[in-house]
């Protein structure tokens, strides 16, 4: 208000004082304050709903006292009107934030909220969490915007179906028979594998969404391609399979060789246009071009095959795969339609593989390990020498101790030396994406 803002408070009973320079509107039911919203809005830039509005209201109100008797009674009740809702139906441009109150599964339940009521975006608090709520001095929020939600609610669903899976073997596993014992435990273990790597590849979208928008807080974006303008977009809309906002302008680059590779679902957050990539030969893994990531084609899915070699756990060879192009520095040597594989980086640091930090048993001791498939197909200790730490990503370099053709487990307590081991064709401890 101090900078000049004309600021609308619609209010309910309260015993807090009004803040000054506030144009204050006290209601006491949600009929009025429905009305008292509604007929404001149109002249509103910016509306945030943080009332707790009731749901419900009684259908009818008595006109006189109601007399005890000895029978149950009972009162029907009726919906109130959807202020939030209301306001997501027709608001134009405004910006409108919604507030989301929840005590369980908050962020599926915020998300769900923050589209079906066409919002900008959604603070999210959890009742059960110490300081946030009411009738304290205090609040924890979520806030959670339109970008990449979808994605963020895939993996959210996935982790949440793969846990399902896991209580019910758990469950099958206590009344089978001791012969059936190790295929439940293999089944089980699998599933906390892929747990942990939807955990991972959920983090990675969060980061990935965090620089997005500090990205777009003050930018100035100027084309880095010379070429023809393919399409424009004067009100972008939001990719249906991605969440993301559509480009306002797409440039089909002229005058140089581009290879096209795909990526999984799971790994796309991995991507950035404008990252370094190395790309091989696959007939001659020495010879190398170097370029950067293009475009990323969101807007065209492709179907996978489970011929395709990706990196990961079972359901990301299952997952669809989105086409992204590379621009090289130079194409010398390169056939058109040669097979090729892309991996991130400048080429410099081939040695070693990088593996997330919860697969490494005792990273901060003298003798860290990974519980390995040995060639007799019996689990084994592996120890391993640990390079680089990535903080952003959580993983290691291994330096020494395993090769990418490993196959290697998840680390709990039923882990034992010289344990039968079920190998999972898809799942190895490193690889590349594939291109043309």
């Amino acid at each position: 208000m101090s900078r000049g803002a004309d600021v609308t408070l619609v209010t309910g009973p309260t015993a807090c004082e009004p803040p000054r320079f506030v144009n204050v509107v006290p209601v006491v039911t949600a009929a009025q304050m429905y009305d008292a919203v509604m007929s404001r809005a149109k002249e509103q830039d910016i509306i945030v709903k943080a009332a707790a509005v009731a749901d419900y209201r009684p259908a009818s109100v008595a006109e006189e006292k109601i007399k005890k008797s000895d029978r149950e009674a009972s009162i029907e009740l009726e919906r109130t009107q959807d202020i939030l809702a209301a306001l997501g139906a027709d608001k134009g441009k405004t910006i409108l934030c919604g507030f989301s109150m929840e005590t369980e599964h908050m962020l599926e339940n915020s998300r769900k909220k923050l589209r079906k009521k066409n919002v900008d975006l959604i603070a999210a608090n959890n009742l059960k969490v110490e300081g946030a709520g009411f009738g304290t001095d205090t609040n924890v929020v979520t806030i959670i915007t339109r970008e990449r939600n979808l994605e963020l609610e895939k993996i959210g669903n996935s982790i949440s179906n793969l846990n399902s899976q896991i209580a019910a073997l758990t469950t099958e596993k206590k009344n089978a028979p001791a012969g059936e014992q190790l295929s439940y435990t293999t089944q089980i273990q699998e599933l906390q594998t892929n747990v942990k790597q939807e955990e991972y590849n959920y983090k990675v979208k969060e980061l990935e969404v965090n620089r997005t928008k500090k990205s777009l807080e003050s930018s100035t974006v100027t084309s880095t391609i010379a070429g023809i303008i393919q399409e424009i977009n004067p009100d972008p809309s939001y990719d249906n399979y991605s969440g993301e906002k559509q480009a306002f302008m797409s440039i089909l680059s002229t005058g140089k060789y581009r290879i096209k590779g795909k990526i999984s679902e799971q790994n796309i957050g991995e991507l950035q246009p404008g990252m370094a990539v190395t790309v091989r030969a696959r007939n001659n893994q020495e010879e190398i071009w170097k370029g950067s990531v293009d475009v990323i084609d969101t807007e065209k899915p492709e179907s996978s095959s489970q011929s395709e070699m990706y990196s990961g756990s079972d359901s990301s060879a299952r997952a669809t795969k989105y086409p992204f192009y590379v621009t090289l520095e130079t194409s010398d040597g390169l056939m058109l339609g040669q097979h090729v594989y892309i991996e991130p980086g400048n080429g410099v640091n081939t040695e070693g593989l990088h593996l997330m930090t919860a697969y490494i048993v005792d990273t901060d001791g003298k003798e860290p390990y990974v519980w390995v498939a040995n060639e007799k197909d019996r689990l084994e200790k592996r120890k391993v020498k640990l390079g680089a730490y990535d903080e952003e990503q959580d993983t290691w370099e291994i330096t020494e101790g395993l090769k990418e053709t490993d196959y290697i487990v998840w680390p709990d307590g039923e882990c034992k030396e010289g344990a039968a081991v079920q190998k999972n064709e898809n799942v190895q401890a490193g690889g590349m994406e594939e291109g043309e």
